[in-house]
């Protein structure tokens, strides 16, 4: 019985956290936080028990953060310094190697959190690198071939809606790896996300982000405005379908090094030059049509 109520414990603390991480899509930061809230209220019914939550919340945060609030870490030192391991072998609720493994994990969280990077901002978030990371992975789960830029806008604002709304570094995140996105995949970004990413200015997300986080943020979105998609039309606008057949024949020619596609416009056959990032692929007829993108 005392070794079902440790082992539960790590089992329970551990699938909480991976719920609100994987289930309800919060940052690891919330994620751990709410997990320790879950528990919060169990650890007044034994020394034993508040002991295994807070070491193990406190394993959470080492292993899974990349920088701890100085609040949360000097909260969290004063709560296990008061831990009292002589009343916890008192109660008898452990076996000797859980009770010394116990000891072994309290030591470690107290030497790893005390040379955890600091964060200043109160604010609970994603992190810059693990944002951009998940975006990322998202766009991978939801890529199909035949998704076009406003179904790919809707899923990615649809998923990442209540980060975008909870600080101005997420939306800045969001918005700049969803451009990169569409750029890499050959989707001209809308205007309504253009004038986004162009207003944002990196002074304002203050705490929010590492100097070296705004540094890489602001190339990322000046990279993105200097590589912007332009049309060169000669006769009539360009239709999404004509834009459509371009990108694809681009690919293939990236790909393939050759191209069956025929000029959306006119069938004539289509000529290119450059590579993904930076190309012009256009109708040999050179009044016709033609794409132009300006490389990183």
């Amino acid at each position: 019985m005392m070794k079902i109520l440790y082992e539960d414990y790590i089992t329970e603390i551990n699938e909480c956290y991976d719920d609100y991480k994987n289930e309800d899509k919060l940052s690891t930061v919330e994620a751990i936080a709410r997990t320790l809230y879950d528990f919060e209220g169990l650890m007044y019914r034994s020394e034993t028990e508040k002991a295994i939550i807070l070491i193990f919340y406190g394993q959470l945060i080492v292993s899974e953060q990349s920088r701890v609030l100085v609040n949360t870490r000097d909260n969290l030192l004063e709560k296990l310094n008061s831990i009292d391991f002589m009343t916890i072998k008192q109660e008898q609720k452990l076996t000797v190697e859980q009770y010394d493994e116990l000891q072994s994990k309290f030591n470690d969280v107290i030497e790893k959190i005390n040379r955890m990077p600091l964060d200043t901002c109160r604010l609970a978030r994603w992190y810059y690198e693990e944002l951009v990371e998940e975006v990322n992975r998202y766009f991978l789960d939801i890529k199909r071939n035949d998704m076009n830029v406003e179904q790919i806008i809707r899923d990615i604002f649809s998923r990442f809606n209540r980060d975008c709304n909870n600080t101005l570094s997420e939306k800045m995140i969001v918005y700049t790896t969803l451009g990169e996105l569409l750029i890499s995949h050959f989707f001209i970004i809308p205007e309504e996300i253009l004038a986004e990413i162009k207003s944002f200015n990196i002074n304002d997300t203050k705490d929010q982000l590492l100097q070296v986080e705004k540094k890489q943020l602001t190339e990322r979105i000046n990279k993105i405005l200097g590589n912007q998609t332009i049309m060169d039309t000669s006769k009539k606008k360009t239709t999404k379908a004509e834009r459509h057949v371009l990108y694809k024949a681009v690919k293939d020619f990236c790909e393939k090094g050759n191209n069956d596609i025929v000029c959306p416009r006119c069938g004539k056959k289509l000529e290119f030059q450059g590579n993904l990032t930076s190309y012009r692929i256009s109708c040999e007829d050179g009044e016709c049509i033609s794409l132009t993108a300006r490389g990183l």
